[in-house]
């Protein structure tokens, strides 16, 4: 019997990738003719009116599409479960969530106008309201760990260091946070320093977690401190597509596998982005009522990933700047 994957018709796995990747290079005429078929066949495909007679189809389709291997096992185990190539489990397949999204690089920084604070005058005269040295849980971090089937991370306090092990099984790119209860005030200040110990990417780092109301929305500023990349993105809606506020910018301030202060000075919808406090852009990004700050780790391979996280600090405002906190 040919159970197959329910979740997800082999058309609607056809509709969301191809979205996703598609370009001025890759349309269905393309598509057709990397795949082997004529493009009649690869549209009764995305109607739905017929499915690939042969594996080595939506293999093909996979590779076009640029597929990790379990969206190609997605894929492949919609039209039969035989077919499943990259021995993704199928219980996975069953309650995974596809992410569908696509990057929309919005107005470049050089738009943002300039805060009337600087770093140094928050440093001087903010009011520090919160400082956790990792040494007790008084601030209620996430511990112990979290499975959803796709990837375990595992949350630890260790000598003064607030730890995050991911293990990405399956997916090209995981983003997960610690778990935080700190909310952020209207306006506000955050530093904390942050170390990537282990990886086995390139492209594997942490990250500061803003603006979070759940997994589903939230935004990212995040380190690739092999590459010396920083970048920020956002989604509300689950990950069908990400914002780019600050696209993959070179931050040779970044010390790789060495601890890196990151900052964020956020004033309204005004944001500043730091890094050993040297500023590596800014941005305006929607707030919402009750988002909280958070720690994250970032995985692009099958290696573990281990970052550490020590000295977390939240400044905000003397009284007198209240009345400008929600001012744009």
């Amino acid at each position: 019997m040919d159970y197959r994957y329910q979740a997800y018709t082999f058309a609607e796995l056809l509709r969301i990738f191809f979205e996703r990747s598609r370009s001025e290079i890759l349309n269905q005429n393309s598509l057709a003719q990397t795949v082997g078929v004529s493009v009649p066949t690869l549209s009764n495909w995305f109607t739905g009116k017929h499915t690939p007679r042969f594996k080595d189809q939506v293999l093909r389709l996979a590779t076009a599409l640029g597929l990790t291997a379990l969206e190609a096992d997605l894929l492949l185990c919609s039209v039969k479960e035989a077919w499943n190539t990259y021995n993704t489990p199928h219980d996975v397949l069953q309650k995974y969530a596809i992410v569908r999204y696509r990057e929309e690089l919005v107005s470049r920084v050089d738009g943002v106008a300039e805060l009337d604070v600087s770093l140094a005058t928050v440093q001087s005269t903010w009011q520090l309201m919160i400082h956790d040295t990792f040494v007790s849980n008084s601030q209620h971090w996430g511990l112990g760990y979290k499975d959803d089937g796709v990837c375990r991370v595992e949350r630890t306090m260790i000598n003064g260091n607030y730890q995050l092990t991911l293990h990405n099984r399956f997916h090209n790119d995981v983003f997960i946070g610690g778990d935080s209860h700190c909310f952020a005030p209207p306006s506000y200040y955050l530093s904390v320093y942050a170390q990537r110990v282990a990886g086995g990417s390139e492209n594997d780092g942490f990250a500061l977690i803003f603006e979070e109301i759940s997994d589903a929305s939230h935004a990212i500023f995040r380190i690739r401190d092999q590459l010396q990349i920083a970048s920020v993105i956002s989604t509300r809606n689950g990950g069908d597509y990400f914002q780019i506020h600050l696209d993959r910018t070179n931050a040779p301030m970044i010390r790789p596998a060495e601890f890196n202060q990151l900052g964020l000075l956020v004033v309204g919808r005004k944001h500043r982005f730091f890094i050993n406090n040297v500023w590596v852009g800014s941005a305006e990004i929607e707030r919402l009522p009750q988002a909280r700050l958070d720690l994250g780790i970032i995985s692009q391979s099958p290696t573990p990933v281990i970052c550490r996280f020590q000295d977390f600090r939240l400044y905000t405002p003397p009284n007198s700047f209240a009345a400008d906190e929600h001012s744009d």
